[in-house]
């Protein structure tokens, strides 16, 4: 009973939170300077250029993948950065409604195999409770497959470029898991497809440097443990071992924690320390100091809690 109610929690969190993800796209717009709304291809009409909306409520209907896919590929290659945020994000999240289908299903199957002759009064209670999220699952399960259906394996393959093109564009939370999965945020396009590997080799130090320069407190955490010796990222794979590398954006992160404890952080300065020289170490703190003061604003682990998770988007 308990796997059934946490499945139940976990479909309804997922497509309850799924509209915050299209309000995001609106905020990462802004961030980058672009519109908030975009042309769009209008369902049935391929011809029409009615408006995108991109504040969606969890109560309101995006165009089909299938049916918008091309347009918003086309804006945002052309530097639409409200059309690739909704692309990437669409695409993800149809990647991922299979498997989503497929464990609501298994078990609501489970749940209504269950025998109930033997169940005292509160468990029946409980049981016909989640009966009933089985049933207002549905209609929010076919508005998602209103989305996602007819959409093509070359669409859903498209998620590696299409994050990629996003990241480029300014958005906060596709540059952090491009950064930090590159490929790997979906391997099965990775097995076969290995250009895309040299996409993200060509690309990482571009958006490093534009993150700093937005003063985005999460590539400062991403590239502070990527640099780290010993790291096993393919991030660490590009940028190599670096003592001085790691020590800057560990430095940076600290500095950025202000008045909070950092007693562990201190004791990772202080062992990073020890492999630079006195003239390394003294260059680091004036620039970790200086990029502060000219970049960022807020916390570092305000932005960049424990154990975040950087392709975690708000509609998961």
């Amino acid at each position: 009973m308990a796997l059934v109610a946490t499945a139940v929690a976990v479909g309804a969190y997922c497509f309850g939170r799924f509209g915050d993800g299209q309000a995001a796209a609106e905020t990462n717009s802004v961030r980058a300077g672009t519109q908030a709304e975009t042309p769009a291809v209008a369902s049935g009409n391929p011809g029409s250029a009615t408006t995108l909306q991109v504040s969606v409520s969890p109560g309101s209907a995006a165009a089909p993948l299938k049916e918008a896919f091309a347009q918003l590929q086309a804006q945002a290659e052309a530097g639409d950065a409200v059309a690739a945020t909704r692309l990437y994000r669409n695409v993800g999240f149809c990647s991922r409604l299979p498997a989503l289908d497929w464990m609501l299903t298994s078990t609501a199957d489970e749940l209504l195999a269950q025998k109930t002759d033997k169940m005292d009064a509160q468990q029946l209670r409980d049981y016909k409770i989640q009966l009933d999220a089985i049933e207002e699952r549905k209609p929010v399960m076919k508005r998602f497959h209103d989305l996602c259906d007819g959409a093509s394996a070359e669409m859903l393959a498209s998620l590696v470029p299409s994050l990629k093109r996003a990241a480029e564009l300014g958005d906060v939370d596709a540059r952090a898991c491009y950064l930090k999965q590159g490929p790997n945020v979906d391997p099965r396009s990775f097995a076969t497809r290995p250009e895309l590997l040299d996409g993200y080799r060509r690309s990482v130090h571009a958006l490093i440097d534009s993150g700093m320069q937005a003063g985005d407190w999460k590539v400062v955490d991403i590239v502070r443990h990527a640099s780290r010796v010993g790291s096993d990222s393919l991030l660490a794979g590009l940028l190599g071992s670096d003592p001085t590398l790691h020590y800057r954006y560990l430095k940076l992160y600290r500095l950025g924690m202000g008045p909070r404890d950092g007693a562990r952080l201190d004791q990772q300065l202080d062992s990073a320390a020890a492999l630079l020289s006195p003239a390394q170490r003294m260059d680091a703190d004036v620039w970790a100091q200086t990029t502060l003061q000219k970049s960022f604003s807020g916390y570092s682990a305000q932005e960049t809690p424990e154990g975040w998770d950087p392709c975690g988007f708000s509609y998961e």
